[in-house]
């Protein structure tokens, strides 16, 4: 099948324009490989030069080809081998190529385009695919960045919390920042901040902190979670993509390294002992569980079958419900 080959016009100084493959600087002509068709393959045979043009004539190459088209088209030449012109009209093709695939994956909405881009030039596997150098290596050196990435990892240090929670237990009033030293209260137990202190810097340095928070790393992690993409942020605190996605609707509900309010927090009730037993016995009773013919578990080194829920939920609830009810 002879199919008219795509090409590009050259335009002349008088206005008319030349239809071929890329002309040298040099004015010589060039090669173009033709082919026969086979099962729908190209089959090379041998390269021919093309006769030189005179100045407004339009001339258009042909070539054998499948019943695909193939993009972007294989250049007569390398790039390295182009000419300036040529080469910006190859780059300008890639990027209408990679913009029309662009807009289709993020639905052709342009505002959601240049985040897109964003995120794949700081793509791991695009960065090493092209041999270009990772962000990551300039956002470690950032002094702020290697702050918030070492208080990230320290938050896993329960020494350090008990040492912060023992602290904090030793203080007996409200502690007032102020606007200044002399209207401050930088104290434990509530008193006026001593002048013996340069500032207020130095006399909270000498209290040190006194709060750390349950979600503490999803916490930090909010404050740069909206900036950079997945794997950067992965590859910064060693954490996960769910870890990350936490931290982004933790900045979106409550601010860049906000603390959530009391109304929003779920707390944590101790059971006694005696509440754990009774629930223990309570669990045993065949009414309410059966064991298991073929599967145990070991138990005190003893080994155990283990139980399975005979009714519902709700009702399992109702019967522990009354039971206790019957105790009291």
């Amino acid at each position: 099948m002879e199919v008219e080959a795509k090409v590009r016009k050259l335009e002349l100084g008088d206005g008319n324009t030349l239809s071929t493959g890329d002309v040298g600087e040099d004015g010589d002509s060039p090669l173009m490989s033709t082919g026969d068709v086979e099962d729908g393959d190209i089959t090379m045979q041998r390269e021919e030069v093309l006769p030189s043009f005179d100045e407004g004539e339009v001339h258009v190459v042909t070539t054998s080809c499948d019943k695909g088209t193939q993009k972007p088209i294989v250049t007569l030449v390398p790039y390295k081998d182009m000419s300036e012109r040529t080469k910006r009209n190859a780059r300008a093709d890639i990027v209408d190529l990679l913009k029309d695939a662009a807009m289709k994956t993020v639905h052709f909405v342009p505002e959601d385009l240049t985040s897109f881009v964003m995120d794949l030039l700081q793509n791991k596997k695009f960065c090493t695919t092209f041999g270009l150098p990772l962000d990551t290596e300039d956002i470690a050196e950032n002094p702020t960045i290697q702050s918030l990435v070492k208080e990230y990892k320290s938050c896993v240090d329960k020494e350090r919390k008990d040492e912060i929670r023992k602290r904090s237990s030793n203080q007996k009033s409200k502690i007032c920042i102020g606007s200044s030293l002399n209207d401050s209260r930088v104290t434990l137990g509530g008193e006026k901040t001593p002048e013996h202190f340069k500032n207020r810097v130095a006399a909270a340095s000498s209290i040190g902190r006194l709060t750390c928070y349950a979600d503490e790393r999803r916490r930090l992690l909010s404050i740069v979670a909206m900036d950079y993409p997945y794997s950067v942020l992965q590859e910064l605190f060693n954490c996960s993509s769910k870890t990350i996605t936490a931290a982004k609707v933790h900045c979106i509900f409550f601010g860049r390294g906000g603390t959530p309010p009391a109304k929003f927090k779920f707390t944590r009730q101790c059971v006694s002992p005696d509440v754990l037993m009774e629930l223990s016995e309570f669990f045993q009773q065949d009414s309410v569980s059966r064991p298991s013919s073929c599967r145990s578990v070991v138990t005190n080194k003893e080994e155990t079958p283990i139980r399975y829920w005979k009714d519902s939920e709700a009702t399992r609830n109702e019967q522990f419900t009354s039971r206790a009810c019957r105790i009291q």
